[in-house]
């Protein structure tokens, strides 16, 4: 059964298109408790202890919004360096899967494509040469939990905004009352996951194969969508 639900996961994070994000952010506003409440109701069996046990099912939607997340990158929260001078690496405060975008704005150019300007994403041991006049920067990678720019910032520079947006770790679900972080979207596929673990706790694996593949294809619609697949 874990081999399934792990070749079941490795193949959707295999095809993890890319950080744009096209679905709605906006959540449903609804706690474990609700979810709990429909998993009973959908279940709906008068002798399934399998799935009374409360702490079970806390962890398993914890468990589904952390797959979720760290595999759609659908929280997205943004923050702001201001550059400075011959600095490189700067610290982030805001806890993250990874970084996705970066826009950077210069209050000091006006009347100039520059003053708007993005930077791109790239790997360390890949940072191409740069003039040395060149000083605005143009690359950026995270190197030891810091988020660093190629080529170094100038002087003249210095004070320039670059906003961060990054894929967010959510807080995670600790019990009943917690709030469900994730995407509106996503509400039916927590609770098919966790209907899913509960019929595998049963040793009930054909019902919770069945409940695995409905998470899996809400994620991978998700993902689709994200890429621009048609449908």
């Amino acid at each position: 059964m874990k081999k399934i639900i792990i070749i079941l996961l490795g193949v959707l994070l295999f095809c993890w298109p890319g950080p744009v994000l096209p679905w709605s952010q906006t959540t449903s506003g609804i706690t474990a408790q609700n979810i709990i409440d429909d998993v009973r109701q959908d279940i709906n069996e008068s002798t399934a202890s399998y799935y009374d046990d409360t702490a079970d099912m806390v962890y398993w939607i914890n468990e589904a919004v952390h797959i979720i997340a760290s595999s759609a990158g659908c929280i997205e929260v943004s923050e702001d360096i201001i550059l400075s001078g011959g600095t490189m690496a700067y610290t982030l405060s805001t806890s993250h899967y990874d970084l996705k975008s970066f826009h950077l704005y210069d209050s000091g150019v006006v009347n100039s494509p520059e003053r708007f300007s993005f930077i791109r994403k790239i790997q360390q041991n890949l940072l191409p040469d740069i003039p040395e006049q060149e000083l605005r920067p143009k690359y950026c990678f995270e190197a030891k939990g810091q988020f660093c720019v190629w080529p170094v910032p100038g002087t003249d520079i210095s004070g320039t905004t670059v906003t961060v947006y990054m894929s967010s770790i959510p807080t995670g679900v600790t019990g009943v009352t917690s709030q469900i972080e994730t995407p509106e979207f996503f509400d039916p596929a927590i609770r098919n996951y966790v209907i899913s673990k509960a019929y595998f706790k049963a040793r009930l694996e054909n019902r919770g194969n069945l409940f695995m593949s409905l998470f899996i294809a809400r994620l991978q619609e998700y993902l689709n969508k994200d890429a621009g697949v048609k449908e």
